[in-house]
């Protein structure tokens, strides 16, 4: 018998369980809490960790609030993660794990299996002779590392190194056989083939699409903010040959840290240039008329690499030194195939979730990806691993809207790619009506494998102009093209970026939000993004009419509307939800016909590798007229409990309505919980307090004047 088995099945065997607990769910298994696993001599499979510590899933009769968390902590055991809606990942000892069962009231608990480690596709390569892979090995906890540093040693391997230490994640590079083995360890809570990132291959400024040059023209053109970008490189590399685009603005160039293998951050295959143009490019070579989206806005350049098929990763130093330097808005148009596993919540997710809340007004921006051609409205899944992330903004393509160039067509243009009817006719640069503009049939759909909606948002991404590289291959070093053609959602980004250096740059001046979250600027872009209907083809529906879809997600920017609505004003807030079943609720008054817009967005607690949901705090948003209550997607009951990100639109109050929004916790794991809140079509109702100071104000003027 294992040491510490006798204990857990005392445990186990003691537990009172109701009929039907809710199963849990995993991403390689489901556990039926009603069927409890009695863990006797030779059941638990996996070897201990130091102490006596192995990994147990545990459910409680109610979700644990922070308080409690906090005494778990202190009885010893480690919580290592989430299985969504209800159920804890702990690594303990047997003996700890039975005075968790004496102090608190839980419906199930067992060990965490081996086989819920390994995703099944690789379980299945039972071939010793099969090539190495790179690894992305989760651990349990970062003092794991030494265990399973000695045991890749013992298996006789070289390449291996601690990749990120929150959470902390090993890659090493190993054989398909040794997968299964890592899992037996206690110390390890996933083993997932780490992906190959790649750029987003291959106009800047789109009249009556992204709305950008109305809020330009309003004064908001990103200045006093920093973007961002991490790529190929930024044209000549060096500030006193730079390109007139960059001129007039402070921009810092860094060479990411595994990009060992070069001297400078010169972009020699292009595609970095031409980002950085979209987002933050003044257009100064040519009048300013190929101007990025914020073009006051300054940079922080990230060389990765010169590969259009490989980038290195870029690290918490990196990172660190971008955000220290001013930088908010991130955009990255590189990314990781997920078609081989569904668009599965995977390290890398996790890791970017954990960013997001390590830095909460730092909002990254990842391209959804180039791995669609065809028309597939179910289970679409070729989003890119970084895309499936919970609390980035993920960035889809539609088409841009250039007539003159409208005798190509996709498959005359990506001849080397299979490409489905209705798209290979296509025109990747027309029609554009508003309501039948289609999207780029490149651009990656969702859904992420747990059904959220990704992307998050879309903008344009095919025959979009901006700068081109001294170093591009009709350049080759001297300055003969200054602007170049891109397509791809590698392009769609950094528009995004641009028009989120905007918003940030409104809520610090117009709001006055000294550091507004990632969250309230997410929140802003999504509130005024416009309908695309359902897109171009008459005979195939080619975006869902329920928004958010895997398709195009809340639809397409529409950076003038969500700086200045069309109808009411704009109420913006931020505000914390404490536990479950918590509310706060805020009051407006509707003094004009048209919709109310309210968009709710959460940046998460990182989900957990293996679990089957991701959504760790859902929160849920309605809109009431004290008649009829709405929710996400207009809907009259709380549906959507996959997305940190809810929108409420309606169309049917009056004039004269007294409007509540109201911000609920449905189900927190792991509180409190921090929001951002946006509203339009509706004038705030003054606090109480401010009410009555208002009033005595106005009472003494009064008085006064008498």
């Amino acid at each position: 018998m294992k040491k510490g088995a006798f204990a857990l099945l005392l445990l186990i065997s003691s537990l009172s369980l109701p009929a039907d607990p809710g199963l849990i769910k995993l991403a390689n298994g489901v556990i039926d809490p009603s069927r409890p696993e009695i863990a006797g001599a030779d059941t638990l499979e996996a070897s201990p960790a130091k102490e006596g510590r192995y990994l147990f899933i545990a459910q409680p009769e109610r979700n644990f609030t922070s308080a409690e968390l906090g005494e778990i902590k202190e009885l010893g055991l480690v919580k290592v993660g989430t299985v969504p809606p209800n159920a804890y990942i702990f690594l303990a000892s047997s003996a700890q794990i039975k005075e968790l069962g004496e102090n608190f009231p839980l419906l199930f608990v067992g060990e965490y299996k081996p086989e819920y480690k390994v995703p099944l596709s690789v379980r299945k390569k039972t071939n010793s002779a099969a090539e190495p892979e790179k690894a992305l090995i989760g651990l349990a906890a970062a003092d794991c590392y030494d265990a399973v540093a000695e045991f890749l040693k013992g298996q006789n391997l070289a390449e291996f190194k601690l990749l990120y230490n929150d959470p902390p994640v090993v890659e090493a590079v190993i054989p398909p056989s040794l997968f299964s083995k890592l899992a037996l360890k206690s110390e390890i809570l996933s083993v997932w083939p780490k992906p190959v990132k790649k750029i987003m291959n291959e106009v800047a400024r789109t009249v009556g699409l992204m709305n950008v040059e109305k809020a330009n023209e309003s004064g908001y053109t990103g200045k006093g903010t920093m973007v961002i970008v991490s790529d190929t490189g930024l044209d000549s590399g060096d500030l006193e040959n730079i390109h007139d685009d960059f001129k007039d603005k402070t921009v810092i160039g860094a060479i990411g840290e595994l990009n060992t293998e070069r001297t400078d951050w010169s972009d020699i295959q292009g595609h970095g240039t031409h980002v950085a143009g979209s987002a933050v490019g003044t257009g100064a070579h040519y009048h300013g008329d190929y101007a990025g989206m914020a073009p006051e806005a300054d940079l922080y350049f990230i060389c990765l690499g010169d590969s259009s098929s490989y980038l290195e990763d870029i690290t918490d130093g990196d990172i660190e030194r971008a955000y220290a330097a001013g930088g908010r808005v991130m955009n990255n148009s590189w990314g990781s195939s997920s078609w081989n596993y569904g668009g599965e919540y995977n390290a890398e997710a996790q890791r970017y979730d954990t960013i997001s809340r390590q830095y909460p007004d730092l909002l990254l921006i990842f391209a959804a990806g180039n791995e669609n051609c065809k028309i597939d409205l179910e289970d679409n899944f070729s989003l890119s691993y970084e895309g499936v992330t919970k609390n980035c903004l993920t960035v889809g393509a539609s088409e841009n809207y250039r007539p003159e160039l409208s005798y190509y067509y996709y498959g005359m243009l990506f001849d080397d790619i299979d490409i489905d009817d209705p798209y290979f006719y296509d025109q990747p640069a027309e029609p554009n009506n508003k309501t039948q503009q289609g999207m780029a049939c490149f651009s990656s759909r969702g859904p992420a494998k747990d059904g959220r909606a990704k992307p998050d948002i879309v903008a344009p991404g095919t025959w979009i102009y901006s700068t081109e590289s001294l170093y591009d291959d009709s350049n080759d070093g001297e300055r003969k093209s200054y602007y170049t053609y891109k397509f791809g959602t590698s392009m769609a980004s950094p528009l995004t970026a641009g028009a989120c250096a905007d918003i940030v740059q409104f809520l610090k001046e117009a709001k006055k939000f000294s550091s507004p979250s990632s969250a309230l600027v997410k929140a802003v872009l999504i509130n005024g993004a416009r309908s695309m209907g359902n897109g171009q083809f008459d005979n195939a529906v080619e975006i869902p009419g329920e928004t958010p879809n895997h398709v195009n997600g809340f639809g397409h920017v529409n950076l003038y509307e969500s700086l200045n609505p069309s109808c009411g004003e704009l109420f913006v807030t931020e505000g914390v939800i404490e536990e479950t079943g918590k509310s706060v609720s805020y009051s407006f008054t509707k003094e004009s016909d048209g919709p109310v817009s309210a968009t709710l967005c959460w940046t998460d607690v990182p989900g957990t590798v293996g679990a089957a949901l991701s959504l760790v705090n859902d929160l849920d948003i309605s809109v009431s007229d004290g008649e009829n209550e709405y929710f996400a997607s207009g809907k009259e009951t709380p549906s959507d409990h996959l997305n940190n990100c809810e929108r409420c639109q309606i169309n049917d109050f009056p004039a004269g309505s007294r409007i509540e929004v109201k911000v609920s916790g449905y189900n927190l794991m792991e509180g409190p919980q921090a929001f951002a809140l946006c509203v339009s079509g509706a004038n705030a109702v003054p606090e109480p307090a401010l009410a009555l100071a208002a009033f005595l104000f106005a009472l003494l003027i009064f008085k006064k004047t008498k």
